[in-house]
């Protein structure tokens, strides 16, 4: 089974979980090969890391904001695009003058990775 890795928000309110979400609100982070953590999430919260690294070498997570250098630093919302099975970044923010054009083309991929800066995210900054 492939393991994909997800972040969540922590029930605790200490942050976030990174590791393998279950269906009973858990996440769990694999610390080594004979050793996990085990953190009660708030499964709203549950974000997958799209397989992207950003300028900074920071993993870049659904729900992400991410600022884009060569957009006149316009800020958009990492999304799964189910028409186009990809990720895509929505710059339809009110900050943006909520642009009638939703989403940047091509997708979000590991070759336009050093135009990407994560900012923020959707559960701590919106």
């Amino acid at each position: 089974m492939i393991s994909i890795l997800h972040k969540a928000k922590r029930a605790d309110s200490l942050g976030w979980a990174y590791g393998t979400p279950r269906f009973d609100g858990l996440i769990v982070e694999i610390v080594s090969d004979t050793t996990a953590k085990k953190y009660i999430i708030n499964k709203d919260t549950a974000c997958r890391y799209i397989g992207v690294l950003d300028r900074d070498n920071r993993k870049i997570f659904e729900g992400d904001i991410v600022q884009l250098s060569q957009r006149g630093l316009k800020k958009g919302i990492i999304e799964w695009d189910t028409e186009n099975l990809g990720w895509v970044i929505n710059f339809n923010l009110p900050e943006n003058g909520n642009k009638t054009l939703t989403h940047y083309k091509p997708s979000v991929r590991a070759s336009k990775a050093h135009l990407y800066k994560v900012v923020g995210n959707i559960f701590d900054d919106v």
